[in-house]
């Protein structure tokens, strides 16, 4: 697999294991920057405790994973960011319990904004192998 897609596949259990826990993802995408990103756009059926916000995770290869949220964040950007986990690459379904608690009471007067977990462009942290397990 090409490495600007490598985390196409982790991206996609993400999403299917938050399928699983009730939470839709409207939209997600699997970006080839450096570093690789990805976003996934929740529906708004399950994101009830953010009216009128749009509301998505987003993760990246260097600071794991955030829930953000604002109006019109779809298309203008987002004007607010939670992290979500404490590590870059956490199971599908610690993200989903993250997610779960991120959606149950606004997190308005808790905003945090994650640090760097990893450098990207480090070749030898066993992340490939990591991103790799996801494919098979």
């Amino acid at each position: 697999m090409d490495y600007h897609d490598a985390h196409s596949p982790y991206l996609a259990a993400v999403v299917a294991a938050l399928a699983l826990a009730g939470i839709t993802v409207s939209d997600w995408t699997a970006e080839p920057d450096d570093p690789r990103t990805g976003i996934l756009a929740l529906d708004p059926a399950s994101t009830p405790v953010y009216p009128g916000d749009d509301v998505a995770l987003v993760w990246d290869e260097a600071r794991g994973w955030s829930l953000v949220w604002g109006p019109d964040g779809h298309t203008s950007g987002y004007d607010f960011s939670h992290a979500l986990a404490s590590n870059v690459l956490p199971s599908p379904a610690e993200i989903t319990t993250a997610v779960r608690e991120g959606l149950t009471a606004p997190l308005r007067g808790d905003v945090t904004f994650s640090g760097y977990y990893r450098d990207p462009n480090t070749d030898d942290d066993g992340f490939e192998d990591l991103l790799r397990a996801y494919t098979r």
